[in-house]
């Protein structure tokens, strides 16, 4: 005893284990909480938990700005600047050349975890499409979040071939196969078909014949097909038949098929049998002589 002071010391041993990260020991006086004091026991750490994010998620049109948040547990103990950022340039990561558009979040210590974020913003242009941005901890890629951004598109390239591509007879089979890109936004069934009764166009009447591919999607790309498969008929001689995207006749293609209509006529000892084409405008007479 000291100037009426009783001093005192303890000491505790113990073996970490990774159940230990955050827990919490004291050590008390006589047993009373009041009389005590407390640390937090951290294990060391590599990042994790990165995730990144864009705003707005979809397609974006060129001039508009995209913001891309990344957040994470940046690691203890972590280097001071713990963020960079990428982007591609020919499919290879390069440091971002706008360090004016980034921002850091201080990053928070009071838990083990040490978490973090970072901020691009990022004005889009035309050359933007398809290219990817990451966010990377630590100088390290094995710690670091990605995404694609990608340009708002109508759908274009959209094309129509014929199987057999041939004059038909009537009662013949044709296959139609319609096929293009969809643009970046897309109806859950996004193709139709239409045939023209004179000089007006109305929907195909038999859904029965048409099949429609599953959407393809691929990088910023959405691809598809639809086949119609018709039942030739003798009234069908230059026809029109278009598919359309979202229903938009501005995404259309377009075909016509032409149809041999035979009409067999005699007269006396002459045979005569006749062979139409209106798309070809000739008329051939054979005559058999009896």
């Amino acid at each position: 005893m000291e100037n009426c002071t009783n001093k005192g010391a303890t000491t505790l041993s113990h073996s970490v284990t990774t159940s230990d990260n955050e827990r919490k020991f004291r050590c008390l006086v006589n047993a009373n909480p009041a009389y005590s004091t407390e640390i937090t026991v951290c294990i060391q750490s590599q990042p994790s938990n990165v995730q990144l994010t864009a705003v707005p998620g979809g397609p974006i049109s060129p001039s508009s700005s995209v913001t891309l948040r990344c957040t994470a547990n940046v690691g203890n103990p972590h280097i001071q600047n713990p963020w960079s950022w990428e982007w591609t340039a020919d499919n290879v990561w390069t440091r971002y050349p706008d360090d004016g558009a980034i921002t850091d979040d201080p990053v928070d210590t009071d838990t083990c975890t040490n978490t973090g974020a970072t901020t691009l913003l990022h004005t889009v242009t035309t050359s933007d499409n398809g290219r990817k941005f990451r966010c990377v901890v630590s100088n390290d890629d094995a710690y670091s979040a990605e995404v694609r951004v990608c340009l708002t598109s109508n759908p274009h390239d959209i094309r129509v071939t014929q199987k057999p591509d041939a004059i038909l007879n009537p009662g013949d089979g044709v296959e139609l196969k319609c096929s293009g890109n969809l643009g970046s936004t897309h109806l859950t069934k996004p193709w139709s078909w239409q045939w023209k009764n004179g000089d007006t166009w109305q929907r195909y009447p038999h859904s029965d014949r048409i099949t429609d591919d599953s959407v393809v999607s691929t990088d910023c790309e959405n691809t598809g097909a639809t086949t119609l498969s018709h039942s030739v008929l003798s009234d069908d001689n230059g026809r029109m038949l278009r598919c359309l995207v979202n229903g938009d006749v501005q995404y259309a293609g377009n075909c016509r098929i032409s149809v041999h209509a035979q009409a067999p006529k005699e007269s006396g000892g002459i045979h005569t049998k006749e062979f139409y084409s209106m798309t070809l405008g000739i008329v051939t007479l054979v005559l058999f002589l009896e």
